[in-house]
């Protein structure tokens, strides 16, 4: 093949491969290495087409290299999962405790059924407190005890509350009823604006912003349980297990009293807070475990304590409480374990 002819060659496979530039030194070196590899030494014509080869080969593998490592520079890395943190703010609507929004911006959902109302709530970051109303629309600021439930009626938006014993976050004295303007919103969040004269039981203000944690679908709940693998769980500190608490996977709640004696509720969405389980319960900080009873016998079971992360202008630092499984005795109930958050 005189030089002519190698110039047509490279020429129509440039213009193959789309002008990639190979030079001459890249042809010979390519068929020098493929002619070394034969076991006799071919004809002068067989050389020729053994150059054409081999340089198809090596353009080839140009191409196919630039390729590539084009296609890897190009691609977009995948995107990470969203955080659980990431998770809960995009299922819940930021609406602050302000002025930012007008009265009727701040009530402009659906107007709730009792269903819609009955059920456990946890308040809006940045307040902590949670609000219990079972299907007869009796309700509590975190107790299901008789003494501090009191009545309500709903007519329309007009959710009235009639405190019927002290108000546990004023104090004693009894209240007159407390009506406010209450709305669903597109998170399924509870927005409740005091339409009264004068507002003494509330844990925020005028305006109240409640997220359902039973019955779900819940994102706070989703949240806890996404997070609770997290938490750094350790022994008790306190010899006491007091407050109203929430089982994250089962929706159960249980109260104790500072006694120890405790009232389990598999639902608070009844017509009343009927207990399914009752009994008492001891707490040892030197084992960090706990034992009690329950209507079928007693367990004992390791109890821990932990915290979640906050998430600013949604949900505050919550306590969580984490029980083993306690055996069968109780199984139907506290001897079952899980985790608990705790809310109040």
């Amino acid at each position: 093949m005189n030089e002519v002819e190698e110039q047509r060659v490279v020429e129509a496979l440039r213009a193959l491969t789309g002008r990639l530039t190979v030079s001459e030194r890249d042809t010979i070196d390519a068929g020098i290495r493929m002619q070394n590899n034969l076991k006799a030494p071919a004809p002068r014509r067989n050389r020729a087409l053994l150059a054409v080869a081999a340089a198809v080969v090596l353009i080839v593998g140009v191409a196919t290299f630039q390729a590539i490592n084009g296609d890897e520079k190009s691609a977009p890395s995948p995107a990470a999962p969203p955080s659980p943190a990431d998770t809960l703010e995009a299922a819940m609507q930021a609406i602050p405790y302000t002025a930012t929004f007008t009265d009727a911006e701040f009530t402009a959902g659906t107007p709730p059924t009792a269903q819609d109302l009955s059920g456990l709530w946890l308040i809006r970051a940045p307040y902590q407190d949670s609000l219990v109303i079972n299907g007869n629309l009796d309700w509590s600021y975190h107790s299901v005890q008789k003494q501090y439930v009191g009545s309500s009626t709903l007519d329309g938006q007009t959710w009235t509350r009639d405190p019927a014993g002290p108000c546990p976050i004023r104090g004693a004295g009894r209240l007159d009823p407390l009506p406010w303007t209450a709305s669903i919103a597109e998170d399924g969040s509870l927005h409740l604006l005091f339409a009264g004269e004068t507002n003494v039981c509330t844990p925020a203000g005028d305006r109240e912003v409640w997220d359902r944690l039973v019955p779900g679908p819940s994102p706070v709940m989703d949240y806890l349980r996404e997070t609770s693998g997290e938490v750094d769980w350790a022994a008790p500190t306190e010899p006491v297990v007091q407050g109203l608490f929430v089982n994250t996977e089962t929706g159960h709640v249980l109260e104790v009293a500072r006694s120890g004696n405790y009232t389990y509720l598999d639902t608070v969405t009844g017509q009343a807070f009927t207990p399914s389980d009752e009994g008492t319960l001891d707490l040892s900080t030197t084992t960090g475990t706990i034992a009690g009873t329950c209507n079928g016998g007693s367990f004992s079971a390791t109890f821990e304590v932990g915290q979640t992360e906050a998430v600013p202008d949604y949900i505050t630092a919550q306590n969580l409480v984490r029980i083993g499984a306690g055996g069968e005795a109780c199984s139907q109930g506290l001897g079952a374990g899980g985790v608990w958050l705790k809310v109040a």
